[in-house]
């Protein structure tokens, strides 16, 4: 049975080494491990294995080891496996995915925050530079910044962090807050029937549209 496995991931070496071929010279040819790591564990049960245990970062090694022209690059949580003259312009189309996502979660906040604007909540400042201190402690312990903006400067031009890797801004933050405290009074005001914060509910017809906090 143990002869197998190593059918199994030569077809999977072949596999890649065609997809690279069959594409166009020009085109970069990029696979997730996600991907490749279900290929193979997909073949292993049509080879008669029951429920095999697929381990990605030991089969991304020995893919690295039986493929020299193979390379993994981080992408946020994904790891993207690409022969080494394509990385440049696959981490690039990577980048403006990632943009387009940023872009997409900002518009929804912009909604949201129209939704919000007709009832302001108030969060002091020591409230506010409290969670700041927690944000920046929770992405770098051994931060010394005082401050969120600070904090992502360090983390992305000092220690090299990617975009996905380092904290939102005090001013997402700050709107973040507001968010929750504007629903807390919401969720309070209705469970303790409360008739001024019940009917504010009521006119705004607040649905919790933002996403998580």
């Amino acid at each position: 049975m143990e002869s197998r496995f190593p059918i199994a991931f030569s077809e999977l070496v072949t596999y890649i080494i065609e997809k690279k071929s069959a594409s166009e010279s020009s085109a970069p040819s990029v696979s997730r491990l996600a991907g490749l790591s279900m290929l193979y564990r997909q073949r292993l049960e049509q080879l008669g294995i029951d429920s095999p245990d697929v381990h990605a970062t030991r089969l991304k090694d020995q893919l690295l080891q039986h493929i020299p022209d193979l390379q993994a690059e981080h992408h946020g949580r994904d790891i993207l496996l690409a022969f080494k003259k394509d990385v440049g312009s696959i981490l690039a189309e990577a980048s403006k995915y990632g943009e387009a996502v940023h872009l997409a979660k900002a518009a929804g906040m912009i909604r949201c925050e129209m939704q919000l604007s007709n009832y302001p909540t108030e969060v002091s400042e020591d409230d506010l530079q409290m969670l700041e201190n927690f944000e920046v402690v929770m992405y770098d312990r051994s931060s010394a910044a005082t401050g969120v903006d600070e904090a992502r400067l360090n983390l992305f031009a000092h220690k090299q962090r990617s975009y996905d890797a380092i904290p939102p801004t005090s001013a997402a933050l700050i709107k973040h807050a507001k968010r929750a405290a504007y629903q807390a009074g919401i969720i309070w005001g209705q469970a303790t029937g409360s008739p001024a914060l019940h009917s504010a509910a009521v006119q705004s017809k607040f649905v919790p549209v933002c996403g998580p906090l």
